[in-house]
């Protein structure tokens, strides 16, 4: 029998829901005819976010899964407006659900509802799978059958994730999702090949294997954690570790540097030692909180600073260990109650590889710069003005002979949030679809060939500036991008949200390389 699907099938499996998932590869290997509704398409692939549109669309031509045919039996087109009339007149009885709503969605209000849904799997004598209970319940009384999923699995919340779906439905990942490094071209060094693919950019031979790392590993551009020398009349406690000891300046009691000592050794040392001993290139960030009563302001004798607690976030640098720690307990950039901050550096030096993407922003695709033109632009984020270029903004790379910087062009955030005047501010990022990056040396996405740009100027500032984020593919880009400068964050606003390997470039200064599809 045929299957109907809606909408939210699919955008439950992109959220991780792995009994959909099974339940839709069980239904297409059965050999069943599965229709994805005509109405629910639409919404799917033209009306999310175009990040989301495009891998949704892609998503359902490798799972074979096409749009409902408008009329596959006789009669259908009958059956499809019996159900539109019955839903009209349907007189629901007290405490029983009403009619299926016919619109709604998107600003006009107009895009066609589930009713929509609903009559199309009528007309096309098909059971129905759909997760919205109410709407199956509404669908049923109107004489629609629904398929037994739609009954027995529920459906979840989550971000919409296209590489997360396709991993759950056995799908080969787009190519920069699979966090492999680029092979070397032959010949030149080590430094990264000339081709398009993000994961194996050199001459594929037998399977899709992977070298070794392009580039050196990342170096550190600043160095972190307090200065171990201290005043010896503040050396009230330490923090001890690998041999080091960490002077804490804001203890200067004897109780309080007991009371930090002996749950820094009874709780946190062990467990830290052993999480970095596994990884090498694991740091931990330890957060320590403290407490002090206002005290009489004509007074001069101080307060005391009692030691509250310790939390600790591990990561491969500063900013992932505190957005590690900001994962554990909501905590704020820039807390009175954090006064110290210790930075036990990894024993070995990162791998860009393996950093999570910044606040939100999703891989668009692989590029490098037009020849001549490596150059990036010095942003600077202000919380209510949001992204500014600052002024004289390009900054020139010296790129080492031989290389080939290699960046990937992100998808950016709708919103992003920072802390500021004691709580959670959102603010909008403007950004739109760019044209004017070259495209003729690579594989172009199909889809859509342009570059998204975040428009930059705030009305303070008011030209028609814009740029592209971009994430450094390999070290010896994440390096090169070390030498410039980062986006400006002076008080600390996106804190532990990742911008730190980060930059931005102008989109005619780009040369796209490759799409995040495989062909």
């Amino acid at each position: 029998m045929t299957i109907l699907l809606d909408k939210n099938v699919i955008t439950e499996i992109a959220r991780g829901n792995a009994a959909v998932s099974e339940a839709l590869k069980r239904m297409l290997a059965s050999g069943e005819q599965v229709y994805m509704s005509r109405a629910a398409y639409n919404e799917l692939v033209r009306d999310s976010p175009v990040h989301l549109r495009m891998g949704y669309e892609k998503l359902l031509q490798d799972l074979k899964i096409a749009m409902a045919p408008a009329s596959a039996m006789p009669g259908s087109l009958k059956d499809r407006g019996d159900f539109y009339a019955d839903n009209i007149t349907y007189d629901p009885k007290p405490g029983e659900l009403g009619r299926v709503k016919e619109y709604g969605g998107g600003k006009s209000k107009e895009t066609p509802g589930d009713a929509f849904v609903a009559a199309e799997a009528k007309a096309l004598k098909a059971r129905l799978w759909t997760l919205d209970g109410p709407f199956g319940k509404r669908a049923e009384n109107l004489g629609v059958t629904l398929a037994t999923e739609s009954k027995t699995l529920k459906a979840t919340s989550g971000t919409e994730d296209i590489a997360q779906a396709r991993r759950l439905m056995g799908l080969k990942p787009f190519s920069f999702m699979q966090n492999n490094p680029p092979k070397p071209t032959p010949g030149k060094g080590g430094a990264p090949g000339s081709g398009g693919g993000g994961s194996g950019g050199g001459s594929k031979t037998g399977t899709a294997t992977t070298t070794a790392d392009v580039g050196k590993p990342i170096e550190p551009v600043v160095e972190h954690g307090p200065n171990m020398r201290g005043d010896a009349k503040f050396q009230g406690a330490t923090l001890a570790f690998q041999g080091a000891n960490f002077i804490l300046q804001k203890i200067n009691g004897s109780i309080q540097a007991k009371r930090f000592e002996d749950e820094w050794k009874s709780r946190w040392l062990p467990e830290v030692t052993r999480r970095l001993a596994a990884d090498p290139q694991l740091g931990a960030l330890v957060l320590i909180s403290y407490a002090k009563a206002k005290g009489d302001a004509e007074s001069a004798i101080d307060t005391v600073t009692v030691f509250q607690s310790i939390q600790v976030g591990y990561g491969i640098n500063v900013d992932e260990a505190l957005r590690d720690a900001q994962s554990q307990v909501r905590m704020a950039p820039g807390r009175s109650d954090v006064g110290d901050r210790i930075w036990l550096k990894p024993k070995a030096p990162m791998d860009i590889k393996r950093l999570r993407l910044p606040f939100g922003t999703t891989i668009a695709g692989l590029a490098t710069f037009v020849p001549g033109k490596e150059k990036l632009v010095r942003i600077r984020f202000s919380g209510r003005l949001g992204f500014d270029d600052k002024m004289f903004s390009k900054e020139v790379l010296s790129v080492p002979a031989g290389m080939k910087p290699r960046f990937y062009y992100l998808w950016p955030p709708e919103k992003v949030s920072y802390f500021q005047f004691g709580s959670w501010q959102t603010k909008d990022v403007d950004w739109e679809i760019s044209n004017e990056a070259e495209i003729g040396y690579g594989d172009v996405d199909p889809f859509q060939q342009g570059v998204p740009v975040v428009k930059l100027d705030s009305w303070i500032n008011p030209y028609n500036s814009t740029a592209a984020m971009v994430w450094p593919a390999d070290n010896s880009t994440a390096n090169l991008f070390q030498t410039a400068d980062a986006t400006q964050d002076s008080i600390g606003l996106l804190a532990g949200q990742g911008i730190g390997p980060m930059r931005w470039v102008r989109p005619e200064f780009i040369r796209i390389l490759k799409a995040p599809y495989d062909s």
